[in-house]
């Protein structure tokens, strides 16, 4: 796509055209988005391509791309684009085409950018904000207000990382409050301030804010005791503020450099330089601190001021003179010198955008904030996923203990009873010990065996109490938890409590949508009898007009019937004059003077129409018609009047001119025959009068004259 040269009326452009191409490329990102929600099928989510090419021509106009529209066509197949494919087209057809060279020569400025994202704004407001029946819309923002109000939302709307818009397109609650701050400070509403968090807390949902919900809590809370023009300068305050990169703006007393006077002069600091006018309106400026790197900012001490001198004054060394300035205070002047101090800093770098990188950088504090959140609550599940497992292995093994025990105990049992039978044994041994000592040996080794099994038993048995005690720890602790889990459940059924009584209030607006429903629809079938009725007048009015209609084509063609016969009778009177002028003109021989070549219908108005005396002229006398002739009164058309205004008359079709010469000139259809008449009878009278020689000069006269004719024709 070729890229021509801007018009010449593109006079002021900036000092650096990159910064303003990649402005128009983030912020054109937000407003389309607003376009594609406002014009997207519900279903598909995407928008017809002849819907877009206004919005892709007004891009290329700023641009100076011809026809950028018809980019669309070039793509796919579909009749319909989303919003990540229209921004894609964008990016790669039509951005990525235009180079450094080119933005030097398109010297684009403000105005330039703010009609891309007019257009988007007049499709979004016409046809979302402002629905037909829309009962939202019945307290609002003006509109120059609320689209300055609409660019701040955006400029400080969310991004990620790589700058693509957060979808959809929302603002945070503590960008909101900035915002909400500056135009409260703006209005001078200093007893709102403290109501700011309460307001934002109310309408934000999750700290986030559509559009809007942030213009309603704008009008419900900090606009009511505000008129419309103090609300289009605070927001005009605000878009000067953010979009247009006004680090800083105040009063400051400033002294001269030549002539040592304090003046008041109203400051206004960008990233390049200082402006400085007469007053807070900004009407009258009085010059331009241009700002670099050699430029300085000190303070001035206050100690051993001069009478006449004023307080908290500091200086702006730059290479050219240094400004000396006053401020009201010490934290003013605090705030000026550091503002000065970081617009020195960045102003050669031309991508630098102040207000831009403070929102970059609170984003990203947000994004690190959510991203460490993410993570604690994803460590939080590990955590308790890895706990539960512990408890699970626990529960397993303090199972397979608690029957291992079982088995134990019973074997215990067992070997208990065993230990009775074998004692019984024992006793019955012991009797008989003195019949068989060849056993005694034998015996006492089985009772050092059973000492050994005891005292393995009571081991076990303090390695069991040992388990139980640590049982009843992890018990006490498990109790623990159901007492924290119920607690919690205590707080959500408190949360379910608040969330009952927000419903039973919604339902209580749907039941008054409800009866405001029933009372539209009475009176539409009031409205519906009323349309009834006048559609039957209508259709008796139209009844009426075709008659109407027939009439006139009746009387249409009589006109046109008179007209001919006015026609012909003009073309037989011009003739005669002729002839009588002609006879009447001595001759020399064959030599004739000539004559001016007149039209005795035309004026200086132009061409006149004829009234009915034109045709009882030639009845009168032929010593009237040859001094008519002879003496230069000639014939001159009268004048059309229609009504109170002369008009011009010009030639007309035989409709027109039968229209027009009834009513005006007083001809009806018997006047014409009666003109047709005269007219040929005084003709038969001057041909009589004549004799052969002038007949023929007449009839060469008619040749040498041809325009004459071909004037009464074209009048025809």
């Amino acid at each position: 796509m070729p890229v021509l040269g801007r018009p010449s009326k593109r006079s002021s452009g900036g000092k650096h055209p990159r910064q303003t191409i990649e402005r128009l490329r983030e912020d054109t990102r937000k407003s389309v988005w607003y376009v594609f929600d406002t014009l997207s099928n519900i279903s598909t989510g995407k928008v017809m391509k002849s819907q877009l090419k206004v919005l892709m021509s007004t891009i290329g106009f700023v641009l100076s791309m011809e026809k950028a529209e018809e980019i669309l066509n070039k793509e796919n197949s579909t009749n319909d684009l989303s919003y990540l494919e229209f921004i894609k087209i964008l990016e790669e057809e039509v951005f990525s085409k235009v180079d450094n060279n080119t933005l030097e020569k398109l010297n684009l400025t403000d105005n330039d950018l703010e009609e891309v994202h007019r257009n988007c704004w007049v499709l979004y407001f016409k046809v979302k904000k402002e629905p037909k029946g829309s009962m939202e819309n019945l307290k609002a923002l003006p509109e120059e207000a609320c689209y300055k109000l609409w660019r701040v939302y955006n400029f400080l709307a969310e991004e990620d990382d790589e700058g693509m818009p957060l979808l959809p397109i929302q603002i945070h609650a503590e960008e909101a409050k900035h915002i909400v701050e500056s135009f409260v400070g703006s209005t001078g509403q200093v007893t709102l301030l403290a109501k700011i968090d309460d307001a934002i807390n109310s309408y934000s949902l999750h700290d986030e804010m559509s559009f809007q919900t942030f213009e309603n809590m704008i009008v419900n809370r900090f606009t009511t005791d505000l008129t419309d023009t103090a609300i289009k300068q605070a927001t005009k305050e605000l878009f000067q503020q953010y979009v247009s990169d006004t680090m800083i703006k105040g009063m400051l007393c400033k002294r001269g450099y030549q002539v040592k006077s304090w003046k008041d002069r109203w400051m206004v600091l960008s990233t390049r330089q200082l402006t400085y006018y007469t007053a807070p309106d900004e009407r009258e400026r009085k010059g331009d601190i241009k700002l670099d790197h050699d430029c300085k900012v000190e303070v001035i001490a206050d100690a051993g001021v001069k009478s006449g001198s004023r307080p908290n004054r500091f200086v702006l060394k730059t290479s050219a003179k240094p400004y000396e300035m006053s401020a009201h205070d010490v934290k003013t002047r605090n705030d000026w010198m550091t503002a000065l101090q970081k617009a020195i800093d960045k102003c050669s770098d031309g991508n630098y955008h102040f207000h831009k990188t403070e929102a970059m950088e609170r984003q990203k504090v947000r994004r690190d904030g959510r991203r460490k959140k993410e993570e604690e609550e994803r460590r939080r599940k590990e955590e308790e996923e890895s706990l539960q497992k512990m408890k699970d292995l626990l529960r397993d093994k303090q199972d397979e203990e608690e029957k291992q025990n079982l088995r134990h105990f019973e074997e215990m049992e067992i070997a208990r009873l065993k230990l009775e039978e074998e004692e019984k044994q024992r006793l019955k041994h012991l009797e008989e010990l003195e019949m068989a000592k060849k056993n005694q040996l034998l015996l006492e080794e089985r009772l050092q065996a059973e000492e050994a099994l005891r005292k393995q038993e009571q081991q076990r048995l303090r390695d069991l109490e040992e388990i139980k005690k640590a049982l009843e720890k992890l018990l006490e602790e498990e109790r623990q938890a159901k007492r924290d889990e119920e607690i919690v459940r205590a707080l959500q059924a408190r949360l379910l409590d608040e969330e009952m009584e927000k419903r039973e209030e919604l339902e209580t607006l749907r039941r008054e949508q409800d009866e405001l429903l029933k009372e539209e629809r009475s009176r539409r079938e009031g409205l519906e009898e009323h349309q009834i009725e006048q559609a039957r007048k209508l259709q008796d009015a139209a009844d009426t007009l075709q008659r109407l209609e027939a009439q006139r084509r009746a009387a249409e063609q009589d006109l046109l019937d008179a007209s001919d016969k006015l026609l012909v009778a003009e073309k037989e009177r011009t003739k005669l004059e002729h002839k009588v002028k002609l006879w009447k003109t001595p001759t020399v021989g064959l030599a004739r003077p000539i004559a001016p070549k007149v039209d005795k219908l035309t004026t200086h108005r132009g061409l006149g129409a004829f009234c009915g005396e034109d045709f009882i002229k030639p009845l009168n006398t032929q010593t009237s018609v040859v001094g008519a002739g002879s003496g230069g009164n000639e014939y001159v058309k009268p004048e059309l009047v229609t009504g109170d205004t002369k008009e011009e008359s010009a030639p007309m079709t035989p409709t027109e001119v039968g229209t027009n010469s009834g009513p005006v000139n007083g001809i009806n259809s018997s006047q014409d025959k009666t003109n047709d008449v005269s007219v040929q009878q005084a003709g038969q009278k001057e041909v009589k009068s004549t004799d052969l020689d002038s007949l023929n000069t007449t009839e060469n006269s008619e040749d040498s004259f041809p325009e004459l004719v071909d004037n009464n024709v074209g009048y025809q």
